[in-house]
């Protein structure tokens, strides 16, 4: 009786392996579409679409657009130095960001409200990787990129929401002028 079940329990498991193996190819081989640009204008006070995400504070950059290099370092001290910078509405920042601590950090670029959402995610999920382009995960020593636009006036944070960090200081303010 066994070996009558065993067989299209196999069969099931199989098909089911394939299937999957050739959905997975399909998509490797098929390029990524990029998205098509916008046919109007839009207005600085609107929100930034970028790859899915919109964006109400920027959006991400261009390294060759890049006007400036600010290194940024973040660690067990649960400080970010520096807390404050000005930018140009429309420049572009490099934002070199380094985790001098032995703890995980993270760096995250966005409005008040976006701030406030995502720290509810990571405390649903506190070891969250982010592949978002407003946000870098860093482990200890670990030093990476960020590039970002900053197309309107007023203030952006960015903060460490690993659980207790910002809670503790690990936050700043880019102040956007005009």
């Amino acid at each position: 009786m066994t070996l009558r079940i065993l067989p299209p329990f196999l069969m099931v498991m199989a098909m089911t392996a394939c299937s999957r193996a050739d959905h997975e190819q399909e998509e490797a081989a098929s390029p990524a579409q990029p998205e098509p640009a916008p046919d109007v204008a839009v207005s600085a006070a609107e929100t930034t679409e970028h790859g899915g995400h919109q964006y109400s504070f920027g959006q991400p950059g261009d390294t060759t657009a890049a006007t400036r290099t600010v290194t940024v370092t973040g660690g067990d001290d649960f400080k970010f130095h520096p807390a404050h910078l000005t930018v140009k509405t429309g420049e572009t920042i490099h934002f070199s960001v380094k985790n001098t601590g032995v703890l995980p950090h993270e760096f995250m670029l966005g409005d008040a409200a976006s701030q406030k959402k995502h720290a509810e995610m990571m405390k649903q999920m506190p070891g969250m990787v982010h592949a978002d382009p407003n946000m870098l995960t860093l482990q200890p020593g670990e030093e990476k990129a960020l590039i970002w636009k900053f197309t309107n006036a007023g203030k952006v944070e960015f903060a460490c929401h690993v659980p207790g960090h910002y809670e503790a200081g690990m936050r700043g303010v880019v102040d956007v002028a005009d």
